[in-house]
C-alpha cells in the first residue's frame, strides 16, 4: 500500500465520493476520524464501523521517493523505496466481520469498584457529569455490566464496539453543547470496608472529551 500523511487529510472528500450507501469499502485513516462531524453520524447509524485488523501501535506505509523523510519512524529498503511508520490508524468499512459481535466481558459496578487494575476506577467508582445525565467510564473494561443508564467512552471503546450489545446515543457534548464536565465531589464513591474518606472541595472541576455516549442494550 501506497500513502502519506497528506492522503489521510483528505479522508472526508474521499468517504463521500465512496458513497458508503452504494457500495462496500474498506479504507484506511487515522483513528481521529472518528469524531469527524461527518463520519461520527455514520458510525452512530451503524453504516460504517472500524475493520478489525488493527486495534493499536503503528503500521508501515511507502511513501513516493520524493517524500520529506520526517518521521519518528521510518527504513529506506536495498531499493531505495522509502517507508514510514505511522501510529493511530484504523479501517474503516461497511463489510460485517464476526468480531464485530463478539461480546464484550464485562464486570459489574461493584466489582470493578473494587477490581479494576484502573487506580481512578478502584475504590473510587464512576462521576456522574454536571451537564450530561451520565457516568465516566474512562476506560473500555471498566464498562459495569450492571449499569443500564448512558456513559461517557473514550474513542478506543469503538475497537471493541458491539452494536448487538452497546447503542451509541450522542457525540462528546452535554445537553448545554459543551464538552462534558463534572464535579470531583459529585463522584459515585463507594467506602469500602478498612477505607478511608478523602473530603474534596465541591467547587474542583475536571473537564472530560469522551468521543461518544453509549449504553447497554436490554
Amino acid at each position: 500500500m501506497t500513502s502519506d500523511r497528506k492522503s489521510f487529510s483528505l479522508f472526508r472528500e474521499f468517504l463521500v465520493w465512496i458513497n458508503p450507501s452504494e457500495k462496500l469499502f474498506s479504507i484506511i485513516g487515522n483513528v481521529n476520524a472518528i469524531t469527524y462531524k461527518s463520519v461520527f453520524p455514520l458510525i452512530m447509524s451503524n453504516n460504517i464501523w472500524l475493520g478489525e485488523s488493527i486495534h493499536s501501535g503503528d503500521r508501515e506505509f511507502m511513501v513516493p521517493k520524493t517524500y520529506p523523510l520526517k518521521a519518528s519512524g521510518y527504513r529506506i529498503d536495498k531499493g531505495g523505496n522509502k517507508y514510514i511508520r505511522v501510529k493511530g490508524v484504523r479501517w474503516f468499512t461497511n463489510i460485517n466481520h464476526g468480531r464485530r459481535h463478539q461480546p464484550l466481558s464485562l464486570m459489574t459496578m461493584a466489582d470493578n469498584i473494587k477490581f479494576s487494575k484502573h487506580k481512578q476506577v478502584r475504590g473510587h467508582g464512576y462521576a456522574h457529569y454536571d451537564n450530561y445525565d451520565a457516568i465516566e467510564v474512562p476506560f473500555t473494561d471498566a464498562i459495569p455490566s450492571d449499569y443500564d443508564g448512558v456513559m461517557g467512552v473514550p474513542i478506543t471503546f469503538l475497537d471493541k464496539y458491539n452494536p448487538d450489545q452497546f447503542e451509541i446515543v450522542a457525540f462528546r457534548k452535554g445537553e448545554d453543547g459543551k464538552d462534558l464536565v463534572y464535579s470531583v465531589h459529585k463522584c459515585t464513591h463507594t467506602i469500602l470496608p478498612g477505607s478511608c474518606q478523602v473530603q474534596i472541595s465541591p467547587d474542583s472541576l475536571k473537564t472530560q472529551n469522551p468521543d461518544c455516549q453509549i449504553k447497554c442494550n436490554t
